[in-house]
């Protein structure tokens, strides 16, 4: 009767360590540290930008789960509400939602990151989550391309504030003068992605409600500007205001833009469809470049 016993003890520890091996290969999630990472994909109605949503799920965003997607613009937004204008004007507005909504859905999955997208952004989800561990969300830090908006005055090519910009110089602040602090400092050049700490989207959004924050987060694109302000240097002046500190990617994210010949970097796990005349042909390079990355 013992020996019974203790057969049928050995049977039942083998088989829930053989189901605890089953759960662990089917959910790369707690593998990865992909848990702890809230996407956020600003897009708008156009046919193309809903196909190149629908193309981001089916390679990049494939084995994210659906919780972890914020999605504000088209006719894919994750709502509950969306109230911002489907056209140039709705830019800054945007930006705004998805920063809102990703401190909430932040907070319903226990994350401690939020990523910035574009319809046309593709992602290495196991390379950044990687790269993430290194990082501490406890600390206030946006993460970027960093020298945008930066006015010739201030620009570290001009030493001693002595020379002429160089041919195809473009002095945005000239043009849009939105904070005293991008013009000397620089802006985010956040087109492809750019990654936030918890608690910096914490502090952002701090007591205020949706309404509220796209409002204090539009006051940095004054209105004789409405037409011209940029999303990532409006959102770098509110940072500035905030006194949270934004840098240059770490050593282990690398952005690259790309064209139909696909990435040219090993290392890059940030990529940026961006040199396409045609939108259409977007879903399948994302497609291929998923391929050409061995997943």
């Amino acid at each position: 009767m013992t020996s019974i016993v203790i057969k049928a003890l050995l049977f039942n520890t083998a088989m829930l360590n053989a189901l605890r091996l089953i759960k662990k290969r089917q959910d790369p999630i707690q593998t990865d540290d992909s848990h702890k990472i809230v996407y956020g994909i600003e897009t708008y109605d156009a046919p193309s930008a809903v196909k190149q949503v629908h193309a981001q799920f089916k390679t990049w965003g494939k084995d994210v789960p659906r919780k972890h997607i914020v999605i504000v613009g088209g006719p894919l937004d994750s709502g509950p509400v969306f109230t911002c204008p489907e056209d140039v004007y709705g830019l800054i507005c945007k930006e705004a939602t998805v920063l809102y909504r990703g401190m909430q859905r932040l907070r319903e999955v226990d994350g401690d990151w939020f990523i910035g997208l574009h319809e046309d952004s593709y992602v290495d989800t196991k390379s950044i989550a990687k790269a993430l561990r290194k990082q501490d969300p406890s600390k206030q830090i946006v993460y970027s391309e960093f020298g945008c908006g930066v006015a010739w005055e201030y620009s570290p090519d001009n030493k001693n504030h002595t020379r002429n910009p160089p041919p195809g110089w473009v002095d945005f602040d000239k043009e849009i003068h939105q904070c005293d602090a991008v013009a000397q400092h620089g802006a985010m050049c956040s087109s492809a992605a750019f990654v936030v700490s918890r608690a910096a989207l914490e502090h952002m959004t701090q007591g205020m409600t949706l309404n509220e924050f796209i409002e204090a987060h539009a006051s940095h694109c004054p209105e004789k500007y409405e037409k011209k302000c940029q999303t990532d240097t409006t959102t770098s002046c509110l940072l500035y205001s905030l006194g949270i500190k934004m840098s240059i990617f770490p050593d282990d994210f690398r952005q690259e833009t790309i064209d139909k010949e696909g990435p040219h970097y090993p290392e890059s796990n940030i990529f940026h469809l961006a040199k396409f005349e045609q939108k259409e042909e977007i879903p399948e390079a994302m497609k291929k470049l998923h391929e050409q990355l061995g997943h």
